[in-house]
């Protein structure tokens, strides 16, 4: 499927409701409740770096281009999840595919589901426990270097608030079948965290892309 995602529009609205209600009723799996409520306590997102005057090198940039490989591996474990997720839905509502291959596409969305938007969770904070120093000095290499952690910290901050979406949709899942909430307000967080996720994936992929491969 194509990262890139559209908000479709259905031709008979019906369609949507009766969609979004097959959904909460048909990827509920007894995994999910289990997920961890570790963006509740999520700290701020780490910053690139202060502006102190201090000496700067390479290797403080360096340092930092390197904590940040696994949180962006990690992360795209799961983002894949939610795009999928999400994609389903879009080729859905446009007619592209029947009900039941969405529903396919849906449980290949559960598959340690829970267990990517954890490992995730660690991964994250982590990375943000570091004691960075990469700012933007006079040194060509050292310039180069600088952009290049920044443009990988748009991506984490990106793929934070992805995850965090399908982290609310996951849990929602939980509300559900606990009884907490109805299926009515399930469907209208469905179709909220749906459209908010549209776009969030499409900033986090945009941005992805413009990372290169430069490295420090």
């Amino acid at each position: 499927m194509a990262h890139r995602s559209e908000y479709p529009r259905s031709k008979d609205p019906l369609v949507l409701v009766g969609t979004v209600v097959c959904v909460v009723l048909l990827t509920v799996g007894g995994a999910w409740w289990a997920a961890s409520a570790w963006y509740e306590d999520s700290p701020d997102r780490p910053d690139v770096g202060d502006t102190s005057d201090a000496a700067v090198t390479v290797q403080d940039c360096r340092f930092q281009w390197t904590a940040q490989v696994t949180p962006l591996r990690v992360a795209e474990t799961s983002v894949s999840q939610w795009q999928l997720h999400v994609d389903a839905m879009n080729q859905l509502v446009a007619g592209e595919i029947t009900l039941n291959q969405a529903v396919a596409f849906w449980n290949q969305t559960r598959v340690d589901a829970v267990e990517k938007i954890d490992a995730f969770g660690v991964a994250w904070s982590s990375y943000r426990k570091g004691d960075y120093a990469c700012r933007q000095g006079q040194d060509p290499a050292l310039d180069r270097c600088q952009r290049s952690v920044h443009e990988r910290e748009t991506v984490l901050q990106l793929a934070f608030d992805a995850v965090d979406t399908w982290h609310h949709h996951v849990m929602d899942m939980r509300s559900l079948m606990s009884g907490e909430i109805t299926p009515e307000d399930a469907l209208a967080r469905w179709k909220h965290f749906w459209r908010q996720g549209i776009g969030e994936l499409n900033r986090y992929h945009d941005a992805l892309r413009q990372t290169g491969t430069q490295k420090c």
